[in-house]
């Protein structure tokens, strides 16, 4: 198991209960921490091959927390937390051509953003998996996307490309607002913030 703080992701239930998730090659592992105590949920192996990006999120009208993942084998698996058991389920896949490589909630926490290596941004239903835009994420040919960020407001997204540039679309129009260059090797990751 990983114990790798990239690789664990965290969300507050509520004062005595902690979900953390710890994710290593194709194994999910939930753990619940209650009264300084972990206790193993689960482990899922959903994923064929390894796991590229994980996230979880509640969204308030449906009253579910959702455990979202997307893998190499070119696949995006939701699932929500049941209580009895208490166990995270499958509700939707979504299958593309090209490996995932990142992906972000946005701030409505209704969908998701996600880079691949074709060069795309696709926004997906968190409630049903279905893909509900997609638009090319770089302005050159080469490379692919690596990591990305929305803005607070979900109306801005910034991708970093293997062209050494970073790029900032508008989600709404899915237009090229801005880019960046002048870094010499690719940019790792990256950030909006409230300044």
């Amino acid at each position: 198991m990983s114990t790798s703080l990239d690789d664990t992701i965290g969300y507050d239930f509520n004062e005595e209960t902690y979900l953390s998730i710890s994710f290593d090659l194709m194994m999910l592992t939930p753990f619940t921490l209650t009264k300084l105590t972990y206790s193993p949920l689960q482990t899922k192996d959903d994923h064929s091959l390894s796991i590229a990006a994980l996230r979880i999120c509640f969204n308030p009208l449906e009253k579910q927390l959702y455990l979202i993942s997307c893998g190499n084998e070119k696949s995006i698996i939701f699932q929500i937390l049941s209580s009895e058991p208490c166990q995270f389920t499958r509700t939707s896949y979504a299958v593309e051509k090209q490996k995932f490589h990142d992906l972000n909630i946005d701030n409505t926490n209704s969908t998701i953003n996600i880079i691949s290596q074709d060069r795309m941004i696709r926004t997906y239903s968190i409630k049903d998996g279905k893909r509900l835009r997609q638009f090319i994420g770089s302005l050159n040919e080469d490379g692919h996307l690596l990591k990305m960020d929305t803005d607070r407001n979900g109306n801005l997204i910034a991708v970093s490309c293997t062209d050494i540039c970073v790029y900032i679309w508008d989600l709404n129009t899915s237009e090229c607002v801005g880019f960046i260059y002048g870094h010499v090797e690719v940019v790792a990751d990256l950030k909006f913030t409230s300044c």
